[in-house]
């Protein structure tokens, strides 16, 4: 069921990648380029949001903070 899901929302994505720039090879190889990255990306690091970088929300219990 998900590998169709996954297709119905992929293809209309290619074929506006090919109308827009070039044959459906040529996307097609680029998304997988890319999605191989992802892959990559994710088997360092499968839970990014948790990772250095990710801003919380500030502390409203300092003293500038009371208005």
């Amino acid at each position: 069921m998900l590998l169709a899901e996954n297709r119905l929302q992929l293809e209309p994505l290619v074929d506006l990648l090919v109308v827009r720039s070039s044959m459906a090879p040529d996307v097609i190889e680029i998304m997988l380029r890319e999605l191989e990255d992802v892959k990559l990306a994710s088997e360092q690091d499968p839970e990014p949001a948790d990772g250095p970088g990710w801003a919380e929300e500030p502390a409203n219990d300092w003293p500038g903070a009371q208005t």
